[in-house]
């Protein structure tokens, strides 16, 4: 069975699901495809997983202020991002799962 994960690629989104990628490859003869960032490729790989890398990923956050201070256009900006990423990245994610 082949499995693509396509996960937010921020460590708070992957730590989580290593554990589960990792019985998916060595005891349920699975094969993981994992998209991320080229920063997370070893531990992506150290699953067992393929990685490949997000093609339009930008991390959006760096210019956010702390939540606290200004949560709805931290909010606006986030859901900008996520928008702008899906429009970019999905045409892209089709091609390479129906490649595959």
């Amino acid at each position: 069975m082949k499995i693509f994960v396509l996960i937010l690629p921020e460590i708070g989104h992957i730590n989580p699901v290593t554990g589960i990628i990792r019985e998916l490859v060595h005891n349920r003869n699975c094969e993981v495809i994992f998209y991320g960032r080229l920063k997370q490729k070893d531990l992506i790989e150290s699953t067992g997983a393929k990685f490949r890398e997000y093609r339009f990923y930008q991390d959006g956050t760096a210019n956010l202020k702390p939540l606290k201070e200004d949560p709805h256009t931290n909010a606006i900006s986030l859901f900008t991002n996520f928008i702008n990423l899906s429009y970019n990245e999905i045409p892209n994610l089709i091609d390479d799962i129906e490649t595959d």
